[in-house]
């Protein structure tokens, strides 16, 4: 087999997909707007073969009746089509990969990327999902409603993907409904899912080397506003994205399966 033959012998596992944001970009590049679905169509040609002998009588209305006898010999041809339907939004996330890289919107580096762009950050992939043991958080520390455990269940509904590769580290929330693995994905895996994933995804914050020390100065002395933002800004630093970790608002997580997959 020719090498440029294999090399499309992978297909692609997508293990999250955000569908209404997948849509959305979609409609805003193609004219069309987003299919849903897929029609074909195809026409067969057929011939079937004439041997009639007729006798009797022929006659119309006011016109004298006369004898009829004939043979009729040959071929009549009709064509047969066919149609078929297919649901198209499963080609949805194939058609954003493509209409992206062809107006060179993908960031492959997100080095080179800023605040906004769309990037495509690939490696080994965790997933922390700690909302599916949100009930053994009081176990690992904080009992009661006020305990950390109360906290970070509720925090963590929605599992979080971190990606490890080529020196940068991602930090992607996914939403549960777009999901694929669900608990499944612990029992087979634990944290780490093997292979090499890539996330496509909108950059939403920049890696830190200090972390912001914003103040918030508009409001008036003694207001909880302040106290309330500080607290916010706290649980993002102990339970949220690291100040050096790229945060990605995912699109899509898959990997390459088959032959060439790796």
């Amino acid at each position: 087999m020719a090498h440029s033959e294999e090399k499309n012998l992978s297909v692609y596992e997508f293990i999250y997909v955000d569908w209404r944001r997948v849509a959305s970009l979609i409609a805003q590049m193609d004219p069309n707007g987003v299919m849903t679905a897929l029609e074909t169509s195809s026409t067969r040609d057929k011939a079937v073969s004439l041997d009639v002998e007729t006798a009797g009588e022929a006659g119309i209305p006011l016109v004298k009746k006369g004898s009829l006898g004939a043979a009729l010999q040959g071929q009549a041809g009709y064509a047969a089509s066919v149609n078929k339907s297919f649901d198209a939004s499963d080609i949805a996330p194939q058609t954003l990969l493509s209409l992206l890289d062809h107006r060179g919107m993908i960031f492959r580096d997100a080095s080179k990327a800023t605040f906004g762009s769309i990037a495509l950050m690939r490696g080994n992939l965790h997933i922390l999902d700690l909302g599916l043991i949100s009930e053994s958080w009081h176990q690992f520390e904080g009992e009661g409603e006020q305990g950390f455990g109360a906290v970070a269940s509720k925090l963590f509904d929605d599992p979080v993907a971190l990606l490890f590769g080529a020196g940068k580290k991602t930090w992607s929330p996914f939403k549960r409904e777009y999901w694929q693995l669900g608990a499944s994905s612990i029992l087979t895996h634990g944290h780490h899912i093997s292979g090499k994933w890539s996330i496509l995804g909108v950059i939403s914050k920049m890696p830190e080397t200090k972390p912001s020390n914003s103040k918030a100065n508009s409001f008036p002395d003694g207001h909880r506003i302040p106290t309330m933002l500080e607290g916010m800004n706290e649980i993002k630093q102990e339970t949220g994205c690291p100040d050096d970790f790229y945060a990605v608002t995912p699109l899509l997580c898959f990997r390459a399966i088959g032959v060439n997959a790796g």
